[in-house]
């Protein structure tokens, strides 16, 4: 799917307009993305912990952003300090606000729309640091050794003291690298590594209290809504990425998302056959499908019977209870 849209690598998305915090080692090097002219350099990889700061809050540069695109290299946290705005990840769209955190792994499309204007800070980390391939020269990536909160495309979003905390520490670490005081690396690793720690906090807060609450409200989305729904407006309702979605929705039903829709509406046929005077005919594209041929795979798959056989016995249940 990213073969659809453009890809970006460091290089183009080091420009004004963002500020970018650059943590670790094996990260990429600033100083090499951008001339001494300010113009754009080839991107590389630095080495032995290097630590950049671009320094800008101007507003997010709509022309790129509002394009979707993909990043072949780095996980991206964009994190929002003020304004509003909308995000599309993948065939999901979401409205953004501030304290919200968009995790973008790599290959990921996706793009961001100000409403009208959005103030973000970007943390971008190289993704052999994440796989754990690569040294995080001392930045800590929280304790789950899969580091899920990284790897899944999706929102999480900071709230109460934690977002008060954050803001605080962005605000602390650009003192730091601007002030160049002793130690002022691994002064600005410590912080970044405090608000990953906080972003894994409100993942793990999120996805225990909220998962519940979203799914449930996602089952009846899906039963309001069976003849025209599918995988994308489900995972858009609960405010998940798609491929996200899919594997919660298994380990939340133990079904896969298509399997459990298609046994809903097969109910629903079976319901329709016996209790109504529905024609066979009508009941497939009355439940969406399309093809009748389809239809009666699926009913076969489900209960064995076509739906002519299906209703013929429970006529003969009928005429034998009466």
């Amino acid at each position: 799917m990213e073969d659809e849209y453009k890809c970006f690598t460091f290089s183009q998305w080091a420009r004004e307009g963002e500020r970018i915090a650059l943590i670790g080692n094996n990260i990429f090097n600033l100083s090499r993305l951008l001339g001494a002219d300010g113009s754009r350099a080839g991107g590389q990889y630095c080495g032995q912990g290097d630590l950049y700061w671009f320094d800008s809050e101007s507003e997010l540069n709509e022309e790129l952003n509002t394009m979707m695109h993909t990043h072949e290299d780095f996980t991206e946290i964009v994190f929002i300090r003020k304004g509003a705005g909308k995000t599309r990840i993948g065939h999901a769209e979401y409205l953004i606000n501030k304290g919200d955190a968009i995790v973008i792994p790599p290959h990921t499309p996706h793009a961001c729309m100000p409403l009208p204007q959005l103030y973000i800070t970007n943390v971008l980390i190289d993704y052999r640091v994440v796989d754990g391939v690569a040294d995080a020269g001392g930045l800590f990536l929280g304790p789950d050794p899969e580091r899920r909160f990284l790897r899944e495309p999706g929102i999480i979003r900071l709230k109460g003291q934690a977002l008060l905390s954050v803001d605080a520490m962005f605000d602390k670490m650009e003192a730091e690298y601007n002030g160049r005081a002793a130690l002022y690396r691994e002064s600005v690793t410590g912080l970044c590594s405090a608000f990953l720690v906080e972003l894994w906090r409100a993942y793990t807060e999120q996805n225990s209290s909220d998962v519940n609450a979203r799914l449930n409200s996602v089952l009846t989305y899906i039963r309001e809504h069976l003849r025209t729904v599918t995988l994308e407006d489900a995972a858009a309702h609960a405010s998940y990425s798609r491929t996200y979605f899919s594997h919660l929705f298994y380990e939340y039903t133990g079904e896969h998302f298509t399997d459990y829709v298609n046994r809903l509406r097969i109910n629903e046929a079976v319901r329709l056959l016996i209790n109504t005077d529905a024609a066979i005919e009508d009941i497939g594209p009355m439940l969406g499908y399309a093809s009748k041929p389809f239809f009666y795979r699926m009913f076969r798959q489900f209960t064995g019977l076509t739906p002519g056989e299906m209703r013929k016995r429970a006529g003969t249940k009928s005429e034998k209870g009466s």
